[in-house]
């Protein structure tokens, strides 16, 4: 049984996406990786999620 997908909101709106089973897993040793400039957007989104990863 195919169930409805949920409409998805994100920003920026990709140009693409596709969705797969499984799950995606955030935690403490996930690495973040930046292009150069971007390291304090990272800094920022790693204190936001630490709480929630540990």
């Amino acid at each position: 049984m195919d169930l409805p997908r949920p409409e998805l909101s994100l920003v920026p709106r990709p140009t693409r996406l596709s969705t797969r089973s499984g799950r995606f897993r955030l935690d403490g040793t996930t690495r973040l990786r930046v292009t150069p400039g971007a390291g304090p957007a990272a800094n920022l989104l790693r204190t936001l999620l630490a709480p929630a990863t540990g």
